[in-house]
């Protein structure tokens, strides 16, 4: 009897080596994965976020801000 799970597994193992092969592609789901878990948040609640959940120093979160006005 065939085990489709590690059929499934196999499959997936190798769509995801095969996707390192275009850089860009991988980029544009990290920027989206990413952005997704944020994009609802103020600026108050993405500085807590930065700082508390991901540990962000305070000068660190300060100087994207600074940046991103510039």
């Amino acid at each position: 009897m065939i085990d489709i799970d590690k059929v499934k597994e196999t499959w997936v193992k190798g769509q995801a080596e095969s996707s390192f092969d275009d850089w860009k592609d991988v980029l544009a789901i990290l920027r989206e994965h990413f952005f997704s878990q944020v994009e609802d948040m103020n600026e108050k609640e993405f500085k807590e976020y930065l700082e508390y959940e991901l540990g962000y120093e305070e000068d660190i979160i300060n100087d994207m801000f600074e940046e991103a006005s510039q």
